[in-house]
């Protein structure tokens, strides 16, 4: 709720001020991100901590820029990309289970642009991310479901970001951009364990998203 708010107030900003020397930009993009995640489970019969691990990958995204002049722009962007889900646990002979499941951030940023009108442009900016995770996946028929393992994550809250990039005038219409979002420690998940106490833990995320696009400006 907090992250659409924060959205929707950029948005009714920025439709009056948009410039018109200076259209929309629409963008793909090629997303690589490194989800940071720290949490600890306690359980087990004794019990005994388990810290979880998502993986970092590579996915892909899509984003919507509106500028409120030649220096200050509006984005919106999504992007999605999968994790694997791994339990570390301090007993090696603790069998754990990875899983897999896919983290959607949705990021509402507003940035500073220093060249708007030179061919090499960087910029800089802030905003708010909202960061959705997807089912975990189903264990397989190989599997052994007794094997401890993550079995759901809600989730994670709003938090802020910080934003650098640099966008490249390839045409008039076209362009490449290299973007890097960081997005500090705060937003956190509620995860579960599949084992029959359902034991919960808090897992926080600090992601750091690096990103290869392709716009284009009506």
């Amino acid at each position: 709720m907090k992250f659409l708010t924060a959205a929707a107030t950029m948005l009714l900003i920025a439709m009056p001020l948009a410039a018109r020397d200076r259209g929309p930009e629409v963008a793909a993009w090629y997303v690589w991100m490194q989800p940071g995640a720290q949490g600890t489970f306690n359980a087990g019969d004794p019990v005994e901590p388990f810290d979880v691990d998502l993986s970092g990958d590579t996915g892909y995204g899509l984003s919507g820029t509106l500028f409120l002049g030649n220096r200050i722009s509006a984005e919106l962007a999504v992007s999605q990309v999968k994790t694997t889900i791994a339990l570390d646990e301090l007993d090696a002979e603790t069998r754990r289970q990875s899983r897999t499941s896919t983290i959607m951030p949705i990021t509402a940023t507003l940035q500073y642009h220093f060249a708007p009108n030179a061919m090499i442009d960087p910029y800089i900016g802030v905003g708010a991310a909202q960061i959705l995770l997807g089912k975990i996946d189903e264990l397989g028929a190989g599997d052994n479901k007794n094997d401890l393992s993550v079995a759901d994550i809600d989730n994670a809250g709003t938090s802020y970001l910080v934003n650098l990039g640099v966008s490249i005038e390839l045409t008039e219409t076209f362009g490449a951009l290299i973007d890097a979002k960081y997005i500090p420690g705060g937003s956190k998940a509620r995860a579960r364990l599949n084992d029959p106490a359902a034991t919960e833990a808090d897992i926080e995320f600090s992601p750091i998203i690096v990103s290869i696009g392709l716009s284009y400006r009506f």
